[in-house]
């Protein structure tokens, strides 16, 4: 175990994650995404806790509330990268299961073709 910044104790640790579970202060939610993606292997999970934060993150936010406008950012930036494939599940306030683009399977409709963003949602 090791106790420390988070963003510095992932970049220091050598090698590539299965997993990233990222759970920081929600205003450091952009730059934790920055971080963990060049360490996230390719297939890998990048899990994100409270990304609804109850509702607030999609709301217009107070100029003082930076722990939702970093919630906001981060899920802009999940939702618009190319890299990731973004999957809400929805458990009280919602963490966003995002899976390294590259993949050789993808989620399917009954009808066999691929999901689209809104179908991706659970």
């Amino acid at each position: 175990m090791r106790v420390g910044n988070a963003h510095d104790l992932l970049q220091k640790t050598p090698g590539k994650f299965d997993l990233i579970f990222n759970d920081v202060d929600k205003h450091q939610y952009p730059d934790s995404l920055r971080v963990a993606l060049p360490k996230l292997r390719r297939g890998g999970l990048f899990i994100t806790d409270n990304t609804l934060w109850s509702g607030k993150a999609a709301r217009p936010t107070a100029p003082d509330d930076i722990h939702t406008q970093g919630i906001q950012e981060f899920n802009r930036l999940v939702y618009a990268s190319k890299e990731l494939y973004p999957v809400l599940i929805r458990c009280a306030t919602a963490s966003p299961f995002a899976e390294n683009n590259n993949l050789s399977l993808r989620p399917r409709t009954s009808r066999g073709t691929r999901c689209t963003r809104r179908q991706r949602i659970l």
